[in-house]
Formats: structure tokens, C-alpha cells, sequence
């Protein structure tokens, strides 16, 4: 009990405007506060709440979202850097996870832009491969054709 105590006063103390509804769920209000943090642009509060998030519930299963949305921020932002970590965690982390093709895509596309053309096409070929008819699969096609 008093690590959940201590856990709500974290997310208070971290996040003082979270809202308490009547789904008082910690993961859920974390979570929350992950999507939150992603919706408004914010890199610096979204990188505190996926930590947070991920050491306090490794095994949910938003957390392979967590790193998902993470990535695709920084990748948004022009941190390309951080993205691929961020892509290359979850799908370390996260074999099995429903954004696994989404996050290699995302990958591939820091990889291009930091200039890193073979190993990008590496994965955009991967995923025609392993994805054949998803949207992950056309994606990869334009990219492809971007590189050439």
C-alpha cells in the first residue's frame, strides 16, 4: 500500500497538473500522462513520464506505445539521434509489440537522415519483407524511393 501511496505522490510531484477522475488506475494516470506529454510537443516532460512509465510498468502493455510515441516525437522534432534509440529500445525490449513495424520504419527514416543509407535500406527491405500489404510495407516503399 505505501508504494502505491508513494507512487500517486510521484506523479503528483512529477506531473502536479494531473487530473484525478474517477479512474484513479496509477498506470492509467501515467499513461496518460504520456500521451499528454506527446500530444503537447513536449520532449523534455515526455522523456521523464516514459522513464517513469517504463520503470514503474515494464510489462504493460502501453509500454511499447511509451517508446513508440517517445520516438516518434524526437523524430518529428529533428532529433534523429534520439528517435533511433528510442525505436531501437522498443523493438530490443519489445519483440512481440503491436508497434514493432511502425517503429521500424521510424528507424530507417533517422537512420536516412543522419546519412546512414545502407543500414536505412536494410530495414526498409526487412519490412517489405516481413509486412507485405501492410501500410508499413508502402511506406517502405517510398522510402526506398527516396534513396535511390
Amino acid at each position: 500500500m505505501s508504494k502505491l501511496l508513494s507512487l500517486f505522490a510521484l506523479i503528483v510531484f512529477v506531473f502536479p497538473k494531473t487530473v484525478f477522475s474517477a479512474e484513479t488506475n496509477p498506470e492509467h494516470l501515467l499513461y496518460s500522462k504520456v500521451i499528454e506529454s506527446y500530444r503537447q510537443g513536449d520532449s523534455l516532460l515526455l522523456n521523464k513520464a516514459v522513464r517513469l512509465f517504463l520503470k514503474t510498468y515494464p510489462q504493460s502493455v502501453h509500454a511499447d506505445n511509451s517508446l513508440y510515441l517517445n520516438g516518434l516525437l524526437a523524430l518529428s522534432k529533428e532529433n534523429y539521434k534520439r528517435a533511433s534509440k528510442n525505436f531501437s529500445l522498443l523493438q530490443k525490449y519489445y519483440p512481440n509489440g503491436n508497434k514493432i513495424p511502425s517503429a521500424m520504419v521510424g528507424k530507417g527514416i533517422a537512420l536516412r537522415k543522419l546519412g546512414k543509407k545502407e543500414k536505412a535500406k536494410q530495414i526498409f527491405e526487412k519490412i517489405r519483407k516481413k509486412y507485405p500489404g501492410s501500410p508499413e510495407y508502402f511506406q517502405s516503399e517510398f522510402q526506398l524511393k527516396i534513396l535511390k
